[in-house]
């Protein structure tokens, strides 16, 4: 019999809950896009979660980034896109307060990435994970890619995908 994978995204109410943005505000927004993507069981038994930040064209660099991270989480990895499109490591601090933490860094490039790995809850043959976004960035799109592993039935997503 084939394993299933329960995952479900909880997006925080700020974000859900923000008001319309005025017109041309996503003009002025810090990120162009973050992008999560959250690929299950890729190449451990846990979630591999990849965000991507881009940083709008009218911020100057070099710029300061801070990239949410779990609490009880450290990165595995923390890079810049070079402009001939190499990944290369970035210079980072983590720090942590109130149940959160966020990566800082300081880059000269538009794009960084934050890459991690979460425990998978598992019961029986179930396993399911649970993100958070906490919000608190000046994003203009924000998108959420998800990855089941192979051979995964019965996915559910919470709340559902739109």
């Amino acid at each position: 019999m084939m394993p299933r994978t329960i995952c479900r995204l909880l997006l925080c109410g700020l974000l859900l809950a923000a008001p319309p943005r005025p017109a041309g505000a996503a003009d002025r927004a810090t990120y162009r896009l973050v992008e999560v993507s959250l690929w299950a069981e890729y190449d451990r038994p846990e979630m591999l979660v990849i965000l991507r930040a881009v940083l709008a064209d009218h911020v100057a660099l070099p710029a300061p980034v801070q990239l949410p991270l779990p609490a009880g989480i450290t990165p595995s990895a923390v890079a810049y896109r070079d402009v001939d499109g190499t990944l290369r490591n970035l210079d980072h601090a983590r720090r942590s307060g109130g149940g959160t933490a966020r990566v800082h860094a300081r880059t000269d490039q538009r794009e960084v990435r934050l890459e991690y790995y979460a425990p998978l809850s598992r019961q029986g043959g179930e396993r399911g994970y649970t993100f958070a976004w906490p919000g608190g960035m000046d994003v203009a799109r924000f998108d959420i890619e998800l990855l089941p592993p192979p051979g995964a039935r019965g996915l559910k997503l919470t709340p559902a995908a739109t």
